[in-house]
């Protein structure tokens, strides 16, 4: 069984869609998730399942401060990349105006890299740039999770409204030194667990 590991976690702003599948004529980026143009994100493909597994991007451009999320778990690549793994990758995004930002779906126990990689595969093409997809966080396909859009009710603190949470950036590595953000992951990983049924780790 997959653990909820409250204690290396980031939240990752991506553009709202229903199945991130790719663009399709049922399905394509509503525009909220950054001011990258919508027809050109890579995110598309986040819950893709390929080969047992999900390629995920987060914009929006794939890197990510690894000391942010757990200082003394980063391992080193032979390609020179880094990584961590066992990281909840927590996705949020708006239907509306971009601020108001939801849970829309999460990836338990992922290896997530400083930096993206090209997927060379031929089931993650960005069509309107004739390229492959980048992706900077791999999840067994039966630990990552997208919540249907009647579900996607949680929301995600706003650091301008709330004095802390999500900001301009598209990822809040909720790493600050503030009891609100320690209660806030909690509420976050019972969440969470009501559809993984996964424990918490303690």
């Amino acid at each position: 069984m997959s653990i909820i590991n409250k204690e290396k976690i980031v939240f990752v702003t991506i553009d709202w869609m229903k199945y991130y599948e790719g663009i399709t004529e049922k399905d394509e980026p509503l525009g909220t998730g950054g001011g990258y143009p919508k027809e050109e994100k890579h995110e598309i493909y986040n819950f893709q399942k390929e080969n047992g597994k999900c390629y995920g991007l987060t914009p929006p451009y794939g890197k990510l401060n690894l000391k942010r999320i757990c200082p003394n778990d980063i391992h080193l690549c032979s390609d020179g990349y880094s990584y961590i793994d066992n990281v909840l990758v927590v996705f949020a995004g708006s239907n509306r105006d971009g601020r108001k930002r939801r849970i829309i779906g999460f990836y338990l126990d992922a290896k997530v890299f400083n930096k993206p990689y090209e997927s060379k595969s031929q089931k993650r093409i960005v069509k309107s740039t004739n390229t492959y997809a980048t992706y900077n966080t791999i999840v067994k396909a039966e630990n990552a999770y997208l919540l249907k859009e009647s579900d996607r009710n949680f929301e995600l603190p706003y650091a301008r409204k709330d004095g802390f949470g999500c900001g301009m950036y598209n990822v809040w590595y909720a790493s600050e030194n503030d009891k609100r953000v320690k209660i806030f992951r909690n509420k976050v990983a019972l969440e969470i667990q009501r559809y993984s049924h996964c424990q918490i780790l303690k």
